[in-house]
């Protein structure tokens, strides 16, 4: 059996909560609820969606930054008024 390296255990751990947090919020669930789907489906599952989400995410950061300091201004404003 491989040893795992704990600085890619706690990448995994971040990335699942981080996930679970704009699954839970945009689908009015609790974090709990979504990091447990995470753990029963499959593990290729859950990292293609985990993936997806941080993907969408980063993609639209850098679609804010294109716009310059005001596009990014609105980028954060939005990410606030959804997520707080």
């Amino acid at each position: 059996m491989k040893a795992r390296n704990p600085f890619f255990e706690t990448i995994e751990r971040a990335s699942f909560r981080a996930s679970a947090y704009v699954v839970s919020r945009l689908l009015s669930r609790d974090i709990e609820t979504e990091l447990d789907r995470l753990d029963r489906q499959p593990k290729f599952r859950s990292y293609l969606e985990v993936a997806l989400i941080l993907a969408v995410l980063f993609g639209m950061a850098l679609l804010g930054a294109s716009f310059g300091p005001w596009g990014l201004l609105i980028y954060f404003a939005v990410i606030l008024v959804v997520f707080r």
